[in-house]
């Protein structure tokens, strides 16, 4: 019996279609990664909103006065979301409004799309809507 017949190794081909499905594998898996961790930092811009507007309504209820004035930029939240996401705040004193919006910088820009800028305002309104689903 000669034992070079029997054995046998892995072809060149062999390693080859394994390489190239573990490509395509990772190629799908980096996609999705990539994909939730935009998703994950608009999430957090959402946040950041809401809790920002909260902030608003507790100074006028507290003042008694117009949004002018209120300091809403200590949020923690805005920390998280720093090198995505930078964060805008208008108020007029004569009608009692105020304006908050989330703009996508750098790489979340050029994957957020139709998402950026987010606002929220004094009435709740939400835009993009479809952004806030």
């Amino acid at each position: 019996m000669n034992p070079k017949k029997n054995s046998r190794g892995v072809t060149v081909i062999e390693l080859l279609v394994v390489v190239a499905i573990l490509g395509i594998v990772f190629k799908f898996a980096f996609q999705s990664y990539t994909d939730y961790i935009v998703g994950t930092k608009r999430d957090v811009a959402k946040a950041c909103l809401v809790e920002l507007s909260q902030s608003m309504e507790r100074y006028f209820t507290a003042n008694n006065s117009t949004y002018v004035g209120a300091s809403v930029w200590s949020s923690d939240c805005q920390d998280s979301v720093s090198g995505a996401y930078t964060f805008s705040f208008a108020a007029t004193p004569t009608q009692n409004t105020f304006s908050l919006r989330a703009t996508a910088i750098d790489g979340q820009l050029s994957k957020d799309g139709a998402c950026s800028p987010l606002n929220l305002d004094h009435l709740n309104t939400k835009t993009p809507a479809a952004c806030w689903n």
